[in-house]
């Protein structure tokens, strides 16, 4: 997952040969009902979790009763679902309760950076976690900020954890992909340490989901739904 290779470096007016360290990728294809649904790239680290979150997020399941058989082998998974059409996609118009204080977000945040081992060895994967607005429920890195979305949201099925009240955290740009999975798993609120493009913003406004942007340090942007930042 991780390799070490010897590079040229130029630094201070002159090169040097070092070693560095950097992630190793896999080409995964993904079969639904004997059919080729999807092949991507992936770090071979939660796969399970990811195939889970994969399905769910993409709407062909609604809970892991809804796979019949699951077979991961080498860079395949062939798996069979009992839902043969895809579940329809409804938006999020329901109103919450659900508040956290600036204070609780610089807090998940430092937890969350500190989580990211493998980007401090590479800098080349994307973070993405859930959390209760105390702690990191679940955690997950890859070179896709799609994928390490997909492996938190698996590994939160899996554990049964409702994620109707919770906090997405990621490091890559929020993007109306990265809503609509947002959508899909009826989460409150999303935080990434970058930016939101302008679709996302009208996505989260339009399905009342809290974005908020650029948390780095002692702060952050809150472009939708303000009224849960205390």
């Amino acid at each position: 997952m991780i390799k070490e290779i010897e590079i040229l470096r130029y630094r201070n007016r002159g090169f040097e040969k070092v070693n560095d360290k950097v992630v190793e990728e896999i080409n995964f294809k993904i079969f639904v009902n004997k059919k080729e649904f999807a092949v991507l790239t992936i770090l071979p680290e939660k796969i399970e979790s990811f195939i889970y979150g994969f399905l769910f997020t993409n709407s062909l399941i609604e809970s892991v009763r809804d796979i019949k058989k699951l077979k991961i082998s080498g860079n395949i998974c062939k798996v069979e679902v009992y839902n043969k059409r895809k579940i329809s996609f409804s938006k999020n118009f329901e109103k919450d309760d659900v508040k956290i204080s600036s204070k609780k977000i610089f807090s998940i945040l430092k937890k969350f950076q500190n989580m990211s081992k493998i980007y401090r060895d590479t800098g080349g994967v994307h973070s993405c976690g859930i959390s209760d607005g105390n702690d990191i429920l679940v955690f997950a890195e890859d070179i896709s900020r799609h994928n390490a979305f997909d492996k938190v949201v698996g590994e939160a099925i899996l554990k049964n954890i409702n994620l109707r009240d919770k906090i997405v955290l990621t490091s890559g740009r929020i993007t109306s992909d990265t809503v609509f999975k947002g959508i899909r798993i009826k989460v409150p609120v999303i935080v990434s340490i970058s930016a939101p493009s302008f679709y996302a913003i009208e996505l989260g406004k339009l399905n009342n989901i809290t974005l908020i942007g650029f948390a780095r340090g002692k702060r952050f942007n809150v472009y939708t739904c303000e009224w849960r930042i205390l």
